[in-house]
Order: C-alpha cells, then sequence, then structure tokens
C-alpha cells in the first residue's frame, strides 16, 4: 500500500477557533511549533514530528471493539465478523463468529488472538491464529488477561486459569463470579453455597477463605479495603484482607495513581474525588461524571470516562490550579482499559488537528484531511473512526520517542 505522508508545513497553523496551550503569548506558541522544524537534523536532538497516512481500512466503521497488537490489528463489526489487518493496513484475514453476536472484548494470549463475544446471554470466547484466522480454540465464558495468566469466567459456573503464553490450564474450581486481583497474583472465588477465597493466580492455592450466607441475585463488587456482596434488598460487607465481616463504609469503587494524588470514585458514585495519598483526604471532588487521568501536564479533566472522551483541562493535582484549557480537543484511548496517551485531537470542518500534550502546553503535530473521533492509539498507530464511516490508519511520531 502507498504510503502518503501528511504535510507538516502550512497545516500546522490550528484552526482560529482552537484554544491556545496555556498563557502562552502568540509569538512563543509560533516558536514552539516551528522549533521541531529548526532543530530537525541537528546532533542529539529528536527528529521532527511526522504523520504518515496508511490508509482506510477495507472495513466499515461501526463502533465495534478494536486492538492494536505488536503485528496485528483486529477489528469487530456487525454481524459477529472480525477483522484483521498488517501494521500498514493491509488485510490478513476474515472471520464471522455468528450473525447475533456482540463482541465483547479482543485479548491477546497463548499465541491467538482470543475474541469474547455474547449471543442471546451467552458468552463464548474463540481464539484464532493471528497469522491465518483459523478458529485455534472455544470454551464458554470471557476471558482476560491478568499478569501472567489468563482467567476464563464462566457466569454462574466455574472460573478456570491459564497460563497467559501456553493457555495451559493451570487450575480450575466451580464459581459463580470470580474477581482477578491486578499485579497481587491473585484471584477472588465466590461459590454457589457461599464460600468466598481469595487464591493464588498461579496453582490454585487457598491464602484466605470465609462463608457467608449469600443474599438474593448476588453480585460482587470488589474495592480498595471492603468487598461487597449485593443483592437485591441487602448485602454481605467483607474485609478485602482478611475477608472477615466488617462494617458498612466507604467503598472505593476506584482506586488509583493519578501522579503525585489518587483518583477515586466510591461505590456507585458518579463523582471522580482527588485523594492526598498521604493521608487519605479528599482534596476535591470533579463535577459529577468527569474523570481524570495523570499527564505530563499535570491532572487532565475528562467530560465522561468513555473512550475519545472530551478533554476539559488540566489542573495542578494538588493545588487544583487550572493550567491548561483544552475545550474543543478530545482524548484518544490506548489498549489498556483507562489509559489515556497524551494525544489529543481537534475535529472540524473536514479535517482533525492532532496535538502532543506537553508540560508546557499543547504541541501541534499535523492536519489530516479527516474528522475523526473515536481514536486510539497504540505503539506509534493511531486507528481512527473518520466522518466518511471508514476507520483510518496513520503512524505518528510525536519527534520525542513517544
Amino acid at each position: 500500500m502507498r504510503e502518503i505522508v501528511i504535510d507538516l508545513g502550512e497545516e500546522w497553523a490550528p484552526p482560529a477557533s482552537a484554544p491556545r496551550p496555556g498563557r502562552r503569548s502568540k509569538p512563543a506558541f509560533l516558536v514552539l511549533l516551528l522549533l521541531p522544524l529548526v532543530l530537525a537534523g541537528s546532533p542529539g536532538v529528536p527528529p521532527a514530528p511526522s504523520v504518515t497516512e496508511l490508509g482506510l481500512l477495507a472495513v466499515p466503521d461501526t463502533g465495534g471493539e478494536r486492538v492494536v497488537f505488536d503485528d496485528i490489528i483486529v477489528v469487530a463489526t456487525h454481524f459477529g465478523w472480525v477483522s484483521a489487518f498488517e501494521l500498514n493496513g493491509r488485510p490478513r484475514w476474515r472471520a464471522q463468529i455468528d450473525a447475533t453476536t456482540d463482541v465483547l472484548s479482543i485479548q491477546r494470549a497463548g499465541g491467538l488472538v482470543h475474541v469474547t463475544a455474547d449471543s442471546a446471554g451467552q458468552t463464548t470466547t474463540i481464539g484464532f491464529d493471528p497469522a491465518t484466522g483459523r478458529q485455534e480454540w472455544s470454551a464458554p465464558g470471557q476471558l482476560s488477561v491478568v499478569d501472567d495468566a489468563a482467567v476464563l469466567v464462566n457466569r454462574p459456573h466455574s472460573v478456570n486459569v491459564f497460563d497467559a503464553a501456553t493457555l495451559r490450564e493451570r487450575w480450575s474450581a466451580g464459581a459463580i463470579a470470580a474477581q482477578p486481583f491486578p499485579d497481587s497474583g491473585s484471584i477472588l472465588v465466590l461459590t454457589g453455597d457461599g464460600e468466598i477465597s481469595e487464591r493464588k493466580l498461579s496453582t490454585g492455592a487457598v491464602i484466605a477463605t470465609a462463608r457467608v450466607t449469600l443474599p438474593d441475585k448476588p453480585r460482587l463488587l470488589v474495592g480498595r479495603d471492603r468487598i461487597v456482596i449485593r443483592g437485591r434488598l441487602d448485602s454481605v460487607w467483607l474485609d478485602r484482607a482478611t475477608l472477615r465481616p466488617a462494617s458498612p463504609t466507604v467503598n472505593w469503587s476506584q482506586w488509583r495513581d493519578c501522579g503525585p494524588v489518587i483518583c477515586a470514585r466510591i461505590e456507585d458514585g458518579e463523582r471522580t474525588l482527588i485523594v492526598d495519598p498521604r493521608g487519605g483526604q479528599v482534596l476535591r471532588a470533579l463535577p459529577e461524571g468527569n474523570a481524570a487521568v495523570a499527564t505530563p501536564a499535570g491532572l487532565m479533566v475528562l467530560a465522561d470516562g468513555s473512550d475519545g472522551s472530551p478533554a476539559v483541562e488540566t489542573l495542578d493535582p494538588i493545588s487544583g490550579r487550572r493550567r491548561i484549557p483544552l475545550s474543543g480537543w478530545y482524548t484518544v484511548s490506548g489498549n489498556a482499559s483507562g489509559s489515556v496517551p497524551p494525544l489529543l485531537v481537534w475535529p472540524t470542518h473536514g479535517r482533525s488537528y492532532l496535538a502532543q500534550l506537553r508540560p508546557d502546553g499543547l504541541l501541534i503535530i499535523a492536519s489530516v484531511p479527516h474528522e475523526l473521533s473515536e481514536c486510539l492509539y497504540e505503539r506509534h498507530l493511531l486507528l481512527c473512526s473518520t466522518s466518511q464511516g471508514r476507520l483510518g490508519l496513520w503512524r505518528v511520531r510525536s519527534g520525542n520517542g513517544a
């Protein structure tokens, strides 16, 4: 496929309505835009930013799951179709699972591409050969890769744990629900008779166990400090570390590092809270629905937690002072759930501007002749929905190795 290199000359100028980085004056902003052109080729200086269009993929854009792996791009479309492409956009293979399926996730494990799909409430995971698209593996349930394990949860029947590199089964157990603990090497397993246990992902050995009276239609919710088995009318609260009964309290359903602070959310809560990790003090609550991620320019506030969410602004994580207004810019997503690369998109009037978010502001990288949305950025490749109803693919080099 012929590569089309997008000109980075005059198109570097952002639209008249585009927000300017921080409080930087216009001359300084122009210097920032032209600096990579001036320094390109100088000894010890990174190359100038560049964007190369690889083309529109040969599938319609239906808003389905899409993933960029090390050597393959996999896209799910309507009627159970799954299509694979080379990293240069050339088609590799196409397969149909079932016309009534809804693809939930796409994972890589055991040398295969695993597609988890739901059909009439029945969840199945199918493993495809990444080179040919031939079906090599299938099992009921939803697969997720956690640390070095592939966990298959077939609610409300069982959990099976495999070695992620070989797909060799390590162990299995009866379970109506299971929840892995990332980075801890363990998994929480709940059985139909009320036994709840924490087990090692590697062997299935029991670390801690307890028995509870299950509420009606139980749901397993794991927070930072508490485990909640929630039913329609009542709930069972357990201490996450010991599995002993615990009193109801604030249950942090989300608790993750956001640079020098913690981005947290209370179970069933609608507001993201910014927490001081030193003492647990809530520094501020974001407006309802907003989310936040750590970036080189501080804490970036998003309009919501969805993929491709509109950006709002960046804040100083401690003081909450506004750093850079970002109205009009949209985020892109990474492969990992919740990951947001420091690349932003401004779609307007048949074009889109790409910018890198840096500590001192926005650096416009280039523009492309498409209005882009729902973008995924992984391994220097940008995969986006276009206003033409197709998926577009670009190679993006920001000039600093990112």
